[in-house]
């Protein structure tokens, strides 16, 4: 695997957006609210068809809001929100099957299970919530939140234990209430939109978006730090400028908790027509988004009993999980060529190579500062995990533009196989 070390043009391109990197180098701005837009335009660049909201964009949605009041048709106003309030009287199956977990009407599936972790420490239930015992307590849930963590278009709700004891996320998939069990550092700080906070050490964080995958979920850092190195994407950058991103995204609106009770569930879970966009059990097709993301499961299965394995067997499953990503993000990529216009697909191409360029860079700072190998006799290459999962956030990101423009009813060539 050491041949790998200089990736060249094998992965050709990816990326709708413009990357971390080219935000970084471009013009400097003329005034401060020009540079908290660009600097959330850096955060929020990961390559998604459905991006995080700016703060550009929401400033804008509220002083439209205002101008509506001021200057609208509040007659017509009130009489569209009434005939919307006629026709959404009965809540969505998602809002049932929601509002029935959090009353302890239904049981449901829930598991603590996370990449990397030893499979005997892998907790799967199936009761109800309040008989659900995390190690040897009860998940004692204080607040909830409806948020769009993974960007489909359908929210989930996230069940906030004790203090730093963590979180349940709840979602809707295939007609059916799924629960993950996730650490208080893994997830904190959640916004509004779907950016939250996570740190493994007192020098090392990350503002990160998520995706589910399987029974599991996967995080793809946006922002991130480890020691005194800091990154926006792929690309490295200086320490001032990483405060600048991390309080621009500490900023943004934080997301709107729930205490936990009978009213709220009522107002926020079964009368909330936010759910309206999840999809009935009967028009899951096995050919959609979260189906393909579910299918790359196999490849977080290799990550699996990692402090278990011998160096030799880590850098077995290490080099599978590198070239399994490698395979499934130059697939994805090319699949996205095929639904994009000529134009769009110049764009995502330069992109890529952008990503590319950086990436290779981490990754041979990486390589160079750790120095995989040299200590113990037979290289431990266990390090092309951590390059593995880089690859493939890029490819569940590009996912997101494919299926957008799939959803759009854009012709298309190819299909992900």
């Amino acid at each position: 695997m050491n041949g790998r070390r200089k990736r060249g043009s094998l992965l050709p391109a990816l990326l709708i957006l413009a990357v971390l990197c080219g935000a970084c180098r471009e013009k400097p701005p003329e005034n401060k609210a020009e540079e908290t837009a660009r600097s959330m335009e850096t955060v929020q660049s990961t390559g998604a068809a459905r991006s995080m909201e700016t703060v550009q964009s929401v400033e804008a949605a509220q002083s439209a809001d205002g101008r509506d009041e001021e200057n609208g048709d509040d007659a017509a106003k009130d009489a569209a929100e009434g005939s919307a309030e006629t026709e959404k009287t009965a809540s969505s199956p998602a809002a049932q099957a929601f509002a029935a977990v959090l009353r302890n009407e239904k049981a449901f599936f829930c598991t603590y299970n996370i990449p990397y972790a030893n499979r005997d420490i892998i907790q799967e239930y199936r009761e109800c919530l309040k008989d659900i015992r995390f190690g040897d307590r009860p998940l004692n849930i204080r607040r909830f939140a409806v948020v769009d963590l993974d960007h489909d278009g359908a929210p989930e709700v996230v069940l906030e234990m004790d203090e730093y004891a963590g979180s349940v996320i709840l979602r809707y998939e295939q007609g059916e209430v799924r629960g993950n069990i996730v650490g208080y550092r893994s997830l904190f700080c959640l916004k509004e939109n779907g950016l939250f906070l996570s740190a493994s050490a007192s020098d090392e964080d990350a503002w990160s978006r998520l995706f589910f995958t399987g029974d599991t979920f996967f995080s793809v850092p946006l922002l991130s730090r480890t020691g005194s190195v800091c990154y926006a994407g792929e690309e490295e950058i200086d320490g001032q400028r990483w405060q600048e991103l991390y309080r621009a995204a500490d900023g943004m609106k934080d997301a709107e908790w729930q205490d936990f009770s009978e009213a709220s569930i009522g107002k926020w879970i079964e009368e909330n027509h936010a759910f309206d966009s999840a999809p009935p059990e009967e028009e899951e097709t096995g050919s959609g988004r979260q189906d393909y993301l579910n299918s790359l499961s196999r490849l977080i299965g290799l990550t699996y009993d990692y402090a278990k394995k011998s160096p030799q067997e880590r850098s077995a499953s290490a080099a599978e999980y590198y070239a399994g990503c490698e395979e499934e993000l130059e697939r994805m990529y090319r699949t996205c060529l095929d639904v994009l216009p000529d134009e769009e697909a110049e764009k995502l191409a330069a992109d890529q190579q952008r990503w590319q360029d950086a990436f290779s860079r981490r990754q041979e700072a990486d390589l160079e500062r750790l120095q995989p190998g040299e200590e113990g006799g037979a290289a431990d290459e266990s390090l092309y995990f951590t390059f593995g999962d880089r690859i493939l956030g890029r490819t569940m990101c590009l996912a997101d533009l494919y299926y957008g423009r799939k959803a759009q009813g854009l012709p298309e060539s190819g299909r992900v196989r």
